[in-house]
């Protein structure tokens, strides 16, 4: 969840206007693409607070000497739940507006890069669906050994998960920065 520039940056290249003669659907494409990245800086913001959360976490549960010390940790688990809720729910649905836009009368390096955002975003959100794993396991196991179990195999499907998103995001740059006579970024 470090590439927290990575996805901001994706949020400005997603605003991507096309120059495109003759295509009448371009103007809506952008509409929907607008809204995309409004759903996309919501989802980072949770990615923000979320990271925060994950720092006092990763402490509270080193720390957990006793049942109240358990409990402290759940009460914060709770909390990182209701990010990793937002960071679904907002990257899905910026996943299914850069989908929406994708369907649409496009140049086809335009569709290319909608249909790459796309794949991005629903990525990232089922990511987000396994980090919520992490903390909601907490809330819901009896035994310690059983949380840290998860806890380090849910961290290590993240990073592949994390690696290949960014990927996504590095090829839709790409496609941005190859194809300059067909995408230009908005003044």
């Amino acid at each position: 969840m470090k590439n927290k520039n990575g996805v901001l940056a994706a949020i400005i290249l997603s605003m991507v206007a096309i120059a495109c003669s003759g295509t009448d659907e371009t103007d809506k494409a952008n509409a929907i693409v607008d809204e995309a990245n409004k759903l996309v800086k919501i989802a980072n913001e949770s990615v923000e607070r979320s990271q925060q959360f994950g720092t006092e976490f990763d402490a509270k549960i080193s720390a957990i000497k006793n049942k109240d010390d358990l409990e402290k940790a759940r009460s914060l688990a709770r909390n990182m739940s209701k990010e990793y809720d937002s960071m679904i729910e907002n990257f899905k649905n910026a996943g299914d507006k850069f989908d929406q836009a994708g369907k649409l009368k496009l140049k086809e390096k335009f569709k290319e890069y909608l249909e790459i955002k796309a794949k991005e975003m629903k990525l990232r959100s089922e990511y987000s669906s396994e980090l919520k794993k992490v903390p909601q396991k907490l809330i819901d196991s009896d035994s310690e050994s059983e949380f840290r179990d998860v806890y380090k195999s849910q961290f290590e499907k993240v990073k592949v998960m994390v690696k290949d998103a960014q990927e996504l995001a590095d090829k839709a740059d790409k496609l941005v920065k190859d194809n300059p006579d067909v995408m230009k970024t908005p003044k």
